[in-house]
């Protein structure tokens, strides 16, 4: 109780909701009967307002986009850019905006496992702040290598030309399925600290080897970094730059690379600039 009713607060305030709202319409369906059904069985209390009936029609969907692996349909739901906000340790509940290509890039593995399990069940609290404003907390649970896993996330949604789509994100199970169990496998050397930050937020977009032949990589273009004659083009101040502070194409003004300033100790950031040389010196 007190985590959902932190994140709901979090994303109130990020947003701006104002505060001392009226109490809302709240709305808790029944579970889902059957893995087969398409939408889970739900009816609205009576006097429902038509727009919660919308708003619940959003979660149907997305819910059944996550147990058929469908992107293209997430993408449909969402107003981009989206606002996305990990809940975990204080230092690491930062915002970051997506655009599409990163949406694509972040959410591509968590379809793979939900699809691949086809057990992912939702319940849903639904508050109308406005005529245009909607706020959903779910308790998300899954079944995965014979265990119950749960977790929490909320979506705030806002009414853009007729349609209902997700603005705002908050909570685990978005870029990564939280709480899966995966198979024991025997234990491997530990990586090197700045190796395993690279792979955890860079790879995303460069790729483990810097390649960038990723989803976001290829949907951005961005360059090789294994490419010796690209790394010459910039120097470890210039590099040491973007990582701090990100950066935006100049003509599109279109988000190339989000700010990690203040989200890892910088003692931690500067390792990733040797890991990124040695890129270049790798034989293929």
């Amino acid at each position: 109780m007190r985590e959902a009713t932190s994140m709901k607060w979090a994303v109130l305030i990020l947003l701006g909701a104002a505060a001392g709202a009226q109490p809302k319409p709240k709305l808790k369906p029944k579970a889902a009967p059957g893995l087969k059904e398409a939408v889970p069985s739900w009816a609205p209390p009576e006097g429902a307002p038509a727009e919660l009936v919308r708003v619940r029609a959003v979660c149907d969907a997305l819910e059944l986009a996550f147990r058929e692996g469908d992107l293209e349909t997430t993408l449909d739901l969402a107003d981009f850019p989206v606002l996305y906000v990990p809940v975990g340790a204080p230092s690491t509940e930062v915002g970051d905006s997506w655009d599409r290509a990163h949406w694509m890039g972040l959410l591509t593995p968590a379809l793979e496992t939900t699809a691949r399990n086809g057990k992912l069940r939702g319940e849903y609290e639904i508050e109308l702040l406005s005529s245009s404003l909607a706020l959903v907390l779910t308790k998300h649970s899954m079944i995965e290598q014979g265990r119950l896993v749960t977790w929490r996330s909320a979506m705030h949604l806002v009414l853009r030309d007729g349609k209902w789509k997700i603005k705002a994100l908050a909570g685990k199970g978005w870029a990564e399925v939280p709480g899966t169990v995966q198979p024991q496998r025997p234990k491997q050397a530990q990586l090197p600290p700045a190796v395993e930050l690279f792979n955890k937020r860079c790879a995303t977009c460069h790729g483990k080897d810097g390649k960038g032949k990723t989803v976001v990589g290829e949907e951005l273009g961005i360059p090789d970094l294994s490419d010796p004659a690209f790394q010459a083009t910039f120097t470890d101040a210039e590099a040491w730059g973007r990582i701090l502070d990100g950066f935006n194409d100049k003509e599109t003004g279109r988000l190339r690379m989000p700010a990690f300033r203040d989200k890892y100790p910088e003692a931690d950031l500067k390792e990733l600039i040797p890991h990124m040389r040695s890129l270049a010196r790798r034989k293929p």
